[in-house]
């Protein structure tokens, strides 16, 4: 049978056993992503590259021994690494000793270096066959030799604070090995005692500013602490107002967001679209902070307290939003959630000329007679109350009738 009947037989056969493979590949790349598991490896050898990459897009990683197992399947299938979008790497140091021969060893820098080949091509030319990750020692040097090995990482999650210097160290910073790096989420484990309070991490925020591909940032988590010096004079650790070129910015699961907060405002550039800050508690000149966010902020998230009252703890009196974002003349939707609201707040929603949508959430004391009068008069298109049921509901019927275009939600 001639080369090109054998291949259109074979093509046949491939379709009428896969009919997955017919789908466009952006389409089946997204099933997979959302379905696909280990366990499907062998659904065909013509759909193995597909698994493949659906499987790799996004690698979870926790303790030394899924490391050492990770760092193994790329020795021997080199051209998985291109595939890795997301990575997240949780503190192996906090382990408990159930991981067999492996430990990760916190105590050296380059632990684990040199264990991998400097780049993908150089590990395809080695044509690797073994897997024993068994053998492996692990720690920080395998960590960041694993992470240069991965050119298409797009976003990179730590969990555990010492992580941080290491990763975002100058001299590894460097060597570029984030050459397409866009958001980093950083999370302190804070039930084992972890905050933000150690000084190196100040240093990490100056040398994380220094990623221009990174347009997204998060801290996750914390007791009273953030890794900005509040004083902001040092050489070493000092952010440079609007140095920061990032999109968006997020403090989230904080315990208590304190005065630091004004240098990260300050540091963040015109290049920023939208800020989250989501705290127990604020220090009492948080929302003067706001000042320093820059104008062209179209998003503001700001969200104070715990919805816990009903269970009996002593509410905390937060200060309140006033004229502090004044100057965010470009500030398209705001969410207010907590006892964050006094009268000048609606002043100040009112003076915002291109606010289109506005969120009140749980927890939000409202007066009904200012809030009436910015549903009422404003062109916001749309406002929604997640605690409608503390408002007077037939105000608010009368106004649909007034403004039948409005969009008014009570949740």
């Amino acid at each position: 049978m001639p080369a090109a009947s054998r291949k259109a037989t074979a093509d046949a056969v491939v379709h009428q056993t896969s009919p997955l493979c017919r789908l466009p590949p952006d389409v089946l790349h997204r099933i997979l992503v959302a379905n696909v598991t280990a366990k499907h490896l062998a659904l065909c050898k013509e759909m193995l590259p597909r698994v493949l990459r659906a499987i790799f897009s996004n690698a979870d990683i926790y303790g030394a021994k899924r490391l050492a197992q990770f760092a193994c399947s790329i020795k021997i299938r080199p051209s998985n690494a291109r595939f890795v979008r997301d990575f997240t790497f949780s503190d192996a140091s906090r382990l408990e000793s159930r991981e067999g021969r492996l430990r990760w060893d916190p105590s050296r820098a380059k632990a684990g270096a040199g264990q991998l080949a400097p780049s993908i091509e150089a590990l395809e030319e080695m044509h690797v066959r073994s897997y024993r990750p068994d053998s492996m020692t692990v720690g920080f040097g395998l960590l960041k030799d694993v992470l240069r090995l991965l050119p298409n990482l797009a976003t990179l999650a730590l969990c555990g604070t010492p992580l941080i210097p290491p990763i975002f160290a100058p001299d590894y910073l460097d060597t570029l090995p984030f050459p397409k790096l866009e958001e980093v989420s950083l999370m302190a484990v804070t039930h084992i005692g972890e905050d933000w309070d150690d000084s190196p991490l100040s240093g990490s925020a100056l040398n994380l500013a220094s990623l221009k591909s990174m347009k997204r940032f998060s801290l996750v988590r914390n007791d009273i602490a953030i890794p900005f010096d509040r004083l902001n004079l040092m050489p070493s650790v000092a952010l440079p107002p609007r140095s920061w070129h990032l999109e968006e910015a997020n403090l989230s699961e904080f315990g208590h967001v304190g005065p630091e907060s004004a240098v990260l405002f300050s540091a963040l550039s015109e290049s920023l679209r939208k800020v989250t800050i989501e705290s127990a508690t604020v220090h009492e000149r948080f929302f003067d902070d706001l000042t320093r966010l820059p104008p062209s902020l179209e998003d503001l998230d700001i969200s104070v307290g715990t919805p816990c009252s009903k269970e009996g703890r002593v509410p905390h009196t937060h200060p309140k939003l006033s004229s502090s974002i004044d100057h965010l003349v470009n500030l398209r939707r705001l969410q207010l959630v907590g006892d964050v609201i006094e009268t000048e707040t609606f002043e100040t929603i009112a003076s915002l000329p291109n606010l289109v949508e506005l969120n009140f959430g749980v927890h939000t004391a409202l007066a009904s007679v200012p809030l009436l009068e910015i549903v009422g008069l404003r062109q916001a298109a749309d406002v929604s109350f997640l605690n409608g049921r503390r408002l007077s509901t037939k105000p608010l019927r009368d106004c649909w009738r007034l403004r039948p275009k409005r969009r008014v939600s009570t949740w």
